[in-house]
């Protein structure tokens, strides 16, 4: 028996989405680490085959220098599926400079959470109740599982890329002008970076730089969603994957946009870098740029930045 990988082609779709009405009951699924209903059909995937017979599908997004796993699905269990679905995921985000692959699987899923951690995955973070806010989104989520209440997320994670910056650089810990300041974005910022994004989707969404990105998702995001957003941003501020900045009015703590310093997703430069600002504070968008930019070839250790222009 020869069991073989290749990416999901346009002929494919029928027999994937197949696979998620039945593993998902539907190919509308909520993506956990992102708090919002996606298509898993339309997504960038990989299918397994046995002799020519579908064995699995794994899909995945990517945001924010990472690669997240959305679904993976054994349709033959026992043949190494699912295993050869997650080899070539990572090399997959390794090959577009992802500094992790992750995912979110839930309280109930041992089997699960034993095959992912055996491959190399790390147990980084619990979110209580995360299910719960999930049926708000897809009613249809069961209660429970072999006598389990289904109630809390489990993010996992493969790390890639140990640091975006060397060891022994000290990350500037803000930015001051006149007309803005930038602190690193953290849970303190939930309700109030929530309420800058969501109010600005549409213009967010044009700005440079984001319509590659699929954010911010058309329909938003719960603010607990949002929290679970602004903790992984932290965690990548302390492990030095990545760096995310809150753009804040000088005169308090009001949020008018953010920053977002990542891994490059190809290999022709050392960061990737991008920013948005409101809608009704949009003059700053160029402003922000052009003193974001300067900070970087002034303050910090890469030679080529990808940072579209204003």
């Amino acid at each position: 028996m020869t069991l073989s990988v290749r990416p999901i082609g346009p002929g494919d779709r029928e027999s994937v989405s197949a696979v998620l009405r039945e593993s998902w009951g539907g190919t509308t699924v909520v993506a956990l680490g992102r708090g919002e209903l996606v298509d898993a059909s339309v997504l960038p995937g990989f299918v397994a085959e046995l002799d020519g017979r579908l064995a699995g599908v794994v899909t995945y997004g990517e945001r924010d220098g990472a690669v997240e796993i959305i679904t993976i699905d054994a349709v033959i269990p026992g043949v190494g599926a699912g295993r050869a679905l997650l080899d070539a995921v990572r090399a997959a985000a390794a090959e577009r400079g992802a500094a992790r692959l992750w995912l979110i699987t839930t309280n109930d899923n041992t089997h699960a959470l034993r095959f992912y951690q055996r491959y190399g995955f790390d147990l980084v973070a619990l979110h209580r109740h995360g299910v719960e806010r999930a049926r708000k989104l897809k009613p249809s989520i069961p209660a429970e599982a072999d006598g389990i209440p289904i109630r809390h997320e489990l993010e996992l994670e493969l790390v890639l890329k140990a640091e975006l910056v060397p060891a022994d650089f000290a990350v500037p810990r803000e930015l001051v002008t006149p007309r803005f300041r930038l602190e690193p974005l953290g849970p303190r910022h939930n309700a109030a970076d929530h309420a800058a994004w969501t109010g600005s989707i549409e213009h967010i969404r044009a700005t440079p730089g984001f319509p590659d990105h699929g954010w911010p998702p058309v329909d938003g995001m719960t603010l607990e969603a949002n929290l679970a957003d602004l903790r992984r941003h932290e965690n990548d501020f302390a492990r030095r994957r990545g760096f995310t900045y809150t753009v804040l009015d000088p005169a308090g703590d009001e949020v008018i946009g953010c920053v977002y310093i990542y891994p490059s997703r190809g290999g022709d430069h050392d960061a990737e870098v991008s920013s948005w600002v409101r809608a009704d504070r949009a003059e700053l968008d160029a402003p922000l740029y052009e003193a974001v930019t300067a900070w970087l070839a002034e303050r910090w250790p890469f030679a080529r930045v990808d940072y579209h222009p204003r």
